[in-house]
């Protein structure tokens, strides 16, 4: 009875997206609890409160690359293995326009991607509004996407985030290809959470095929080698504020908690005081409390709790922290403080008893537990997930988190990361490149040079410390929700949800839009320049007295850009360092949001917060859209152009011939006319500069060459002359 309570407890804490600060738990008591290891519970979302969405979709195996890095052989002869993606289509409007029917597609994270589809609300919430295609991919090693299958445990050096962005790289490009209408969809990306992370980064590193991202409680800055330093102790400080009477909790909540910590290593040093918490506690018969080892393991384990109910803190009943297996209470960190305060007394059982009835709100939520069970966790069979991120903390995640017992309530507890690469090292071979690589792979606060991209993160999320909590530039966006809990603004609308959590989610959806705009749009501002007399990049070499003009041409157009590229570098930096936000940029804050609440299904209870924060995001939805429509359209006209210029050119049949497309070839021709081009200029220009120049001939370009004759001529080294040009 009492083993079988123990599996119960542990197949209902199932609750982080991402889990918590790892080191904390895993290495805080190196060497003393050198067999010690922290409960390892499955991360993910719960289903949501709607009928399960699987059934709506269309489930596709795709033969993933394994190795997207290298040519050499496959391991074992293997170089592919099947892939989870589900296409959701009952929504899906391609315009011809290409306005509407953009592709939104959920980066999977570190769970069974079914888990995501059922629970992401603000996908499925305004995929009607905009026609949407709905994707979501699994991520490689999770859910049923296992490479190797059941010997997936040891091939575990071909998971890392990187392979995962290339997987759904892969995927997006096979979806526009294979799904009619969406060739030319715009493409907007949402995650929370370690999914908003990939959100975030997958725009930075494949930007030429995600056009904007929701990254939803997304702590891409919460490791070491930022500038400013990562403060180790922001977890810790979160969880605490959910905790204090401005979060909503009982008075003194705080100060009860950081005495008990006291009390219970007090008492726990000797036997009798040892056997009084296991009364207190109400611990379970089998519980080893012998030694302060034992107690160090109780500790974290209470501690924790405390973790899980602060990324939980929703306005209303939700079964997410408990993954679908019952209901916690609306804004349980104030139930637990309220258990721990009306104890009415500071005594050792008194305080003892608190904490356990704290820890109860997650670990007996049911109420029905006869017990308290403190355990190892599961084994690693029946437990896969956590040792799938175990492995991925151990090799690119450091995520270092630290308490100190005076700016939080708990205790003192140093990171320590060496102690932490020996534990990596015993566990899984491997140990981390260094302390910063994170920072030099995916950027640390330095990506300004970033677009497209919403952040949001809840106050009462506490990993909010390490997520961009002010905006970075007019297109990376940051949402504060103060009511808001773990991604709360990605769930399904609840009528409770604060103010903060419906304007996050709303800028979400705004900011998706506006990517997709954005997507449409031509590089109207980079400076191309064609040069009708050069060779191979004769542009970078020294002036000459016999360059001829269009090299001229380029090497001003080349100074200038690079003149541009460094003010804008300046302008970022100085912005960096200042604390101001952007005027322009669209931030929302929100007063009640949890960890990616705004990403959830809307909820009668949803904290008017997350409701604005919702509104900011679906701006920027319909931004990105429309950038993309523009760009699309700009492509095409391109491609008209010179394929109109072709030997034996004949209109296709299946051109679109609608009064639009017709204004668009009329402007195409007076442009041409306007520009009149060398007589002699197919002999001038080979067959593969004819490709460049399909795909990189600008309209600025054409504009100014209406203007060639009357532009300045400025001098040159080597008395020569160089044509400056105008870049707009």
């Amino acid at each position: 009875m009492a083993q079988a309570t123990r599996l119960l407890l542990l197949l209902l804490l199932l609750p982080l997206l991402l889990i918590l600060p790892h080191a904390t738990v895993a290495v805080a008591y190196k060497p003393p609890l050198s067999n010690y290891r922290p409960p390892k519970w499955q991360r993910g979302h719960c289903l949501s409160d709607q009928p399960d969405l699987v059934s709506r979709c269309t489930l596709l195996w795709r033969n993933a690359t394994l190795d997207h890095f290298t040519w050499r052989d496959p391991e074992n002869g293997t170089s592919t293995f099947q892939q989870r993606v589900f296409i959701c289509d009952e929504f899906w409007q391609p315009a011809p326009n290409r306005a509407l029917g953009p592709i939104f597609f959920y980066l999977g994270n570190e769970a069974d991607v079914t888990l995501y589809l059922n629970h992401t609300g603000l996908m499925w919430e305004n995929a009607a509004h905009f026609g949407a295609l709905l994707v979501f991919a699994e991520h490689r090693y999770y859910g049923q996407s296992k490479p190797w299958g059941a010997d997936v445990l040891k091939h575990m050096g071909y998971l890392t985030a990187e392979q995962a962005l290339a997987d759904y790289a892969e995927v997006i490009q096979e979806v526009k290809a294979a799904w009619p209408g969406a060739q030319h969809s715009a493409v907007i990306g949402f995650g929370g959470s370690y999914g908003g992370m990939l959100a975030a980064w997958m725009r930075l590193k494949y930007p030429h095929l995600l056009d904007g991202a929701i990254a939803a409680s997304a702590p891409i800055w919460n490791f070491y080698g930022q500038d400013p330093p990562f403060d180790e102790l922001a977890f810790a400080k979160g969880v605490t504020y959910d905790a204090t009477p401005e979060a909503g909790a009982a008075p003194g909540c705080v100060q009860t908690v950081r005495r008990a910590w006291e009390v219970l290593m007090q008492m726990g040093a000797y036997a009798g005081g040892r056997a009084d918490i296991a009364a207190a506690m109400r611990l379970c018969p089998e519980t080893r409390l012998n030694s302060k080892e034992d107690v160090l393991a109780l500790r974290e384990y209470l501690a924790s709790a405390w973790d899980y109910l602060a990324m939980g803190n929703f306005p209303y009943p939700s079964s997410y922290m408990t993954n679908g297996a019952g209901d916690l209470p609306a804004y349980p960190v104030r139930v637990a403080c309220d258990n721990m305060v009306s104890r009415g007394t500071l005594d050792g059982p008194r305080l003892m008893e608190g904490l356990a009835q704290a820890a109860g709100v997650l670990y007996n939520f049911s109420g029905s537990l006869p017990c308290l069970a403190p355990g190892a966790g599961p084994s690693p069979e029946s437990d896969e997930d956590a040792n799938f991120w175990d492995y991925q903390w151990c090799t690119e995640m450091v995520m270092p988190a630290s308490k100190d017992g005076v700016s939080d309530m708990f205790y003192k507890d140093t990171f320590n990361f060496s102690a932490a690469v020996e534990n990596c090292k015993r566990t899984w071979g491997v140990a981390p490149r260094s302390k910063s690589w994170p920072v030099t792979q995916w950027g640390g606060r330095n990506i300004a040079a970033g677009s497209n991209i919403v952040f949001s993160n809840g106050l009462l999320d506490p990993w909010h410390g390490g997520g961009v909590m002010d905006d970075v530039s007019k297109s990376l966006v940051a949402v504060v929700i103060p009511e808001g809990a773990h991604h709360l603004d990605l769930m399904f609308s609840h009528p409770l949800d604060p103010p903060s959590v419906l304007a996050a989610a709303a800028a979400a959806a705004a900011a998706a839009a506006a990517a997709a705009a954005a997507a449409a749009s031509a590089a109207a501002a980079a400076a191309t320049t064609t040069c009708l007399q050069g060779a191979h990049h004769l542009d970078l070499m020294f002036s000459h007295p016999l360059d001829p003009p269009s090299v001229l041409a380029a090497a001003a157009a080349a100074a200038a850009a690079a003149a541009a590229a460094a003010a804008a570098a300046a302008a970022a930096a100085g912005a960096a360092a200042s604390a101001a936000a952007a005027a322009a940029a669209a931030t929302t804050t929100c007063l009640q949001g949890a960890h990616h609440l705004d990403l959830m299904f809307s909820h009668p209870l949803d904290p008017p917060s997350v409701l604005a924060a919702r509104r900011t995001q679906l701006r920027h939805i319909k931004h990105w859209i429309k950038q993309a429509a523009r760009r699309h359209s700009e492509q095409q006209q391109r491609l008209q152009w010179w394929r109109q210029q072709q030997p034996g050119y004949e209109a296709d049949e299946d051109v679109e011939g609608d009064a639009q497309q017709q204004q668009q070839q009329q402007q195409q021709q007076q442009q041409q006319q306007q520009w009149q081009r060398p007589a002699d200029y197919a002999g001038m220009v080979s067959a593969s500069w004819q490709s460049v120049w399909m795909k990189w001939w600008p309209q600025w370009l054409q504009q100014q060459q209406q203007q060639q004759q009357q532009q300045l001529f400025g001098r040159r080294a080597g008395s020569s002359y160089r044509l400056t040009a105008q870049a707009t």
